[in-house]
């Protein structure tokens, strides 16, 4: 799905997220050490006592570079942006 698309539109036509709240912090793996994260809580409206969380690390950043090498380390077979960032 791409943010042009026609099923993007006609899910931002629909609302049924309400606004987030996004705090930046540092976790410390013991494996590779200071991952500087930005964690999204995303609201349901039609599901209020659930939400969604995603953490983010900017491209190229350590934080990114620590998240693949956990990746690779655990055997997860999913793209590193998907693990990492928004696209």
């Amino acid at each position: 799905m791409t943010m042009k698309g026609p099923e993007f539109v006609t899910l931002w036509r629909d609302h049924r997220v309400t606004p987030c709240d996004a705090a930046s912090y540092e976790l410390r793996h013991p494996a590779v050490g200071p991952v500087t994260v930005t964690q999204q809580t995303l609201s349901i409206a039609r599901v209020p006592d659930q939400v969604l969380i995603v953490c983010t690390t900017p491209a190229g950043s350590p934080g990114e570079q620590g998240l693949a090498l956990l990746q690779h380390a655990s055997g997860l077979h999913m793209p590193t942006r998907a693990l990492s960032a928004l696209a």
